[in-house]
C-alpha cells in the first residue's frame, strides 16, 4: 500500500493485510496429472457424458496445515474450511443452496413447510436413503441429530453449529419421514442453515456408539457419496468411494456413485512445498490459505498448472471501528475520511501480488445479491484532507492533526495480538 500523498502516517504497514476491504480467496493449485490419477469432474467437465468420464483413481489434495486447537471432523463443530469440503463427501444435508441462484433446493428433503412466524419448520423426508453403515435415514434419524446438537451446546456453549439452532425446542417424528423442528423464537434463518454443513445429519450409530471426542477424531457415519476411513490429525485424512450411492443435492451434476476411488487430504504447512508437490505430481491439488506470491502465481503458470481462485460468500476481512463516544470513529467524517485515505489497489499489489483482486465493498463478489461499492471506494486523499477540516482535526507544524490538544490517533490490534498504532498526518 502506498501512502504517498496521503493524510495518514502509520507504523504499522506491515500489519495491514487484515484490512477490511480486501477479499479473502480461497485459491487452487490444481491440477497435474499421473498415471494413477483419475481426471477430475470439474466445471470444464460438467457437460460431459458418464461415457466420457474417466472412471477410478485417487486424488490427492495437499491443505496448509491441520487446526490443532479446533481439531474435529464432527459437523456441529468444524471450523476449518478445509474440513467443511472434507465433510461435504461424507455428510449430507436436508437442503442444498443453488450457487448461482442462491434458492435453497431439495436434498435428503424433498419439501418443506414453514409456519408464519418462522417458528417451525416441517420437512417431508426422501424414503430411499441409507447411512453407510446400513442405517436407514428417516425422521427418527434427523431427530436424533438434531436433538444431539442441541445437547452438546451444554457442554460446548461456543460451537460452531450454535446460532444456526438457536432457542431450538424440539424435533416431533409427525411420521416416518416427516419431521417438524421447534424453535421457542422465530429463526428465519434456519432454512438455510440447513444447507450447511454443520447441520448435515449423521447416522444414529455416529451418536449411540461414539461421544464427542470420538466424532471430532472421525468416528462419524453418514449418508454420502464417501466413507471417512481415516483421520489423523496434522498428517492425513481418507476418503473412500460408496457403492450404490444415488440422492445427490438437486444441483449435482453427477445423479450417481462418485467417479473417484479415492480422495487422500494431507498435510504440508509451507506454501513453497505444497507448490513443489503439484510440480513433481505427488499430489493433484495444492490448497493455501495465504494468497499466492507474484512468483508463485508466475512459477504455477510456467509449469502449466491451472490455478482457480474464487471468493468464499461473505463479508470480506474487515475492521469493525469502536464507535463509542469519545472515539475518532465516533465521527462519520473521520470514518468516510479513513476510507478515502486508502489506496486499495496499490495496497494489494504490493502486500499480495498484481494478480491479487482488490475488494469493492464489504461483502465478496460471491455472495448472492453482490453490488459493487467500488464508487465509494475511491483512493481521494485531497477529499481525506477536506473531510478531517471539516470535522475538526487541525494540521499542526508537526505534521499532525490535533482536536482540542489531542492528537488524532487510531489503535489497531494486529492478528499477531501486539499493538499498532497510527497517526494521521499529511505528508
Amino acid at each position: 500500500m502506498s501512502f504517498s500523498n496521503s493524510p495518514f502516517k502509520t507504523t504499522f504497514r506491515r500489519h495491514l493485510h487484515r484490512l477490511a476491504v480486501f477479499s479473502c480467496i480461497v485459491t487452487l493449485a490444481a491440477c497435474s496429472k499421473s498415471n494413477d490419477t483419475a481426471e477430475r469432474h470439474s466445471a470444464e467437465t460438467a457437460g460431459r457424458n458418464d461415457a466420457q468420464i474417466q472412471q477410478g483413481g485417487t486424488l490427492k489434495v495437499a491443505f496448509r496445515s491441520d487446526n490443532t486447537q479446533l481439531v474435529s471432523l464432527d459437523p456441529f463443530q468444524v471450523y476449518w474450511v478445509e474440513h467443511r469440503n472434507v465433510l461435504r463427501a461424507v455428510v449430507d444435508q436436508l437442503t442444498d443452496q443453488d450457487p448461482k441462484t442462491g434458492e435453497i433446493i431439495p436434498w435428503l428433503a424433498t419439501r418443506w413447510e414453514i409456519n408464519p412466524n418462522a417458528t417451525q419448520f416441517t420437512f417431508f423426508l426422501r424414503d430411499d436413503v441409507t447411512f453407510s453403515n446400513g442405517e436407514k435415514f428417516d425422521a427418527q434419524a434427523v431427530k436424533l441429530a438434531f436433538d444431539s446438537n442441541s445437547a452438546l451446546l451444554k457442554e460446548l456453549p461456543m460451537a460452531i453449529g450454535k446460532s444456526y439452532v438457536d432457542g431450538y425446542v424440539s424435533t416431533e417424528v409427525v411420521d416416518a419421514y416427516t419431521v417438524k423442528v421447534n424453535f421457542k423464537n422465530p429463526n428465519a434463518a434456519f432454512l438455510q442453515a440447513t444447507s450447511t454443513t454443520n447441520l448435515g445429519i449423521l447416522a444414529p450409530a455416529s451418536y449411540r456408539d461414539h461421544g464427542v471426542k470420538d466424532r471430532n477424531l472421525g468416528k462419524l457415519i453418514g449418508s454420502g457419496p464417501f466413507t471417512l476411513e481415516e483421520y489423523t490429525p496434522e498428517t492425513r485424512v481418507v476418503l473412500k468411494k460408496r457403492e450404490g450411492y444415488a440422492w445427490p443435492s438437486a444441483v449435482s451434476d453427477n445423479k450417481g456413485a462418485a467417479y473417484l476411488d479415492e480422495i487422500q487430504f494431507t498435510y504440508i504447512p509451507e506454501n513453497g512445498n505444497r507448490v513443489g508437490s503439484v510440480v513433481s505430481g505427488e499430489i493433484d491439488i495444492a490448497w493455501p490459505r495465504d494468497p499466492f506470491t507474484d512468483e508463485e502465481y508466475q512459477y504455477i503458470a510456467s509449469r502449466g498448472l491451472t490455478l482457480v481462485q474464487r471468493a468464499r460468500p461473505g463479508i470480506t476481512e474487515s475492521l469493525y471501528p469502536n464507535v463509542n463516544n469519545g472515539r475518532p470513529f465516533s465521527d462519520p467524517l473521520v470514518r468516510e475520511a479513513f476510507q478515502k485515505a486508502i489506496d486499495r489497489k496499490s495496497y494489494a499489489s504490493t502486500f499480495f501480488g498484481n494478480h491479487y483482486p482488490v475488494a469493492e465493498g464489504v461483502i465478496e463478489p460471491s455472495t448472492l445479491y453482490y453490488k459493487s461499492q467500488a464508487q465509494n471506494l475511491q483512493h481521494d486523499p485531497q477529499a481525506a484532507n477536506a473531510l478531517l477540516e471539516k470535522a475538526g482535526w487541525k494540521l499542526r507544524e508537526d505534521g499532525y492533526r490535533y482536536k482540542n490538544d489531542e492528537k488524532l490517533t487510531v489503535v489497531y490490534p494486529s492478528w499477531t495480538a501486539k499493538r499498532a498504532t497510527s497517526w494521521f498526518r499529511i505528508r
